[in-house]
């Protein structure tokens, strides 16, 4: 269910890229402030399947076994994942903020309009591949 209400996010996400896009080419400001950047990147990490299903298959047997060997290194181990998972985002988020102003323009508008078809296309394939999963329980 995950996948599939997080494939719904990035779709919605594509459109607004794309409606930016568009806004952007009639001369309006529309940078996206940098504490909304870092809440989208939030909200992709938490419906994303693939953190779940790596908790599920690996990281889970093995930070169990980690915390009976050391709960310090369990609790680092959860930790790591998490700085790691949404640092790595941000870091992103934060980099594509501030790297706005090397676009301008039509590149600017190109380069939202693709950024749009890829997560269309990203979040079409997550609602196609787990749907069908979903409605089967």
């Amino acid at each position: 269910m995950i996948g599939a209400i997080g494939g719904v996010y990035i779709v919605w996400a594509a459109v607004s890229t794309w409606r930016e896009a568009s806004v952007e080419l009639s001369g309006e400001e529309t940078s996206m402030p940098l504490r909304a950047a870092l809440r989208r990147a939030f909200v992709v990490s938490i419906l994303s399947p693939h953190p779940w299903v790596t908790w599920a298959t690996v990281l889970g047997p093995l930070t169990i076994r980690t915390w009976q060997e050391s709960q310090i290194s369990g609790v680092a181990l959860v930790a790591g994942f998490y700085c790691t998972l949404v640092g790595a985002k941000a870091v992103l988020a934060v980099l594509a903020a501030r790297g706005r102003g090397l676009l301008a323009g039509r590149w600017y508008q190109l380069a939202l309009r693709a950024a749009a078809v890829l997560l269309a296309v990203a979040g079409v394939a997550l609602i196609v591949e787990f749907t069908p999963a979903a409605l089967q329980r």
